[in-house]
């Protein structure tokens, strides 16, 4: 027998998406306003419809300054509720770059004909660092600096987390407007966790006591970087041959595969270089990113 479980209606607040003014967002210039507006309904929110009540106090509230906890049932939009104002403050700092041109580096370490020779450079440290031929993001003028961290408790919610960020921030819509609005800038996110790719340094000491290229850690960067390429080619290629699905449902199914040339870091040594605008992570991973030398950098920008 079906089991019937009922749904509270939660309040509407008095406004759209689109009916958002300077009045909510304090401090944000017309401009500003506008490309939030756009940006969240190209991914975040879809449809014409009033917010609830409690994302709009929210999105007010934490835009004004005030520290604000959420607590509402199931089916209530708590995600969009932390999401939009931290939208907002991202989308409000990277339009002050959009003067200037910004693209992704489609090639890295998954990419043929780019070995650890040309990918790794030895630094003074025995960490090692991504040659700008393979780094994600090399073509920045935007400073590179974590500016919000999103902490689960467990990596299953990380998991959902992730899919809810692809469809707001690296969907093909959300990629069609930062080419044509934001002059190729985007707010980049990463998971860091154990499912991150890869733990370790890029460099290594050799037996004559001199730093050397560790081939075997790019050699399962590389892995890693190519089964996931690969895993996304197959779900495209599959999902290209099945008309019957719509295409609201594609994007659904798209939005569960890491896409390895957008705004959505690949690897760890990306993100220990290049920190995302937004850290995912867990309390346990978060705790020992604090006490390594090797995160160091990143959390200090």
């Amino acid at each position: 027998q079906p089991w019937i479980e009922l749904l509270l209606k939660y309040k509407s607040g008095p406004k759209r998406i689109e009916d958002l003014d300077k009045d909510d967002l304090g401090g944000f210039s017309i401009d500003e306003i506008k490309i939030f507006k756009e940006f969240v309904k190209k991914g975040l929110f879809k449809g014409d419809f009033p917010l609830y009540m409690h994302q709009y106090n929210m999105l007010r509230k934490a835009l004004a300054g005030e520290n604000c906890v959420i607590t509402s049932g199931t089916g209530s939009g708590k995600t969009e509720s932390f999401l939009m104002p931290l939208f907002a403050y991202l989308l409000k700092d990277l339009s002050k770059y959009i003067s200037t041109p910004s693209s992704v580096n489609s090639n890295g370490p998954h990419t043929k004909g780019l070995g650890y020779k040309k990918g790794v450079l030895i630094n003074d440290s025995v960490d090692g660092k991504l040659s700008d031929s393979v780094l994600q993001r090399n073509n920045e003028t935007r400073p590179n600096a974590i500016k919000a961290i999103i902490v689960y408790p467990m990596n299953a919610l990380v998991e959902d987390q992730m899919t809810r960020l692809r469809q707001s921030l690296d969907s093909d819509n959300i990629r069609k407007y930062c080419k044509k609005n934001l002059n190729g800038h985007r707010i980049f996110f990463g998971r860091y966790n154990s499912s991150a790719p890869v733990s370790g340094n890029l460099c290594t000491i050799g037996d004559d006591g001199q730093t050397i290229r560790n081939q075997s850690k790019w050699n399962q960067l590389e892995k890693e970087l190519k089964s996931i390429q690969n895993n996304y080619d197959q779900i495209l290629s599959y999902l290209e041959s099945e008309p019957k699905i719509t295409a609201l449902k594609k994007e659904e199914i798209v939005s569960n595969f890491q896409r390895l040339d957008g705004a959505e870091m690949r690897s760890r040594f990306d993100m220990q270089q290049t920190p995302p605008d937004l850290l995912i992570t867990n309390f346990s991973m978060l705790s020992i990113m604090l006490m390594r030398s090797l995160e160091q950098k990143m959390l200090e920008q």
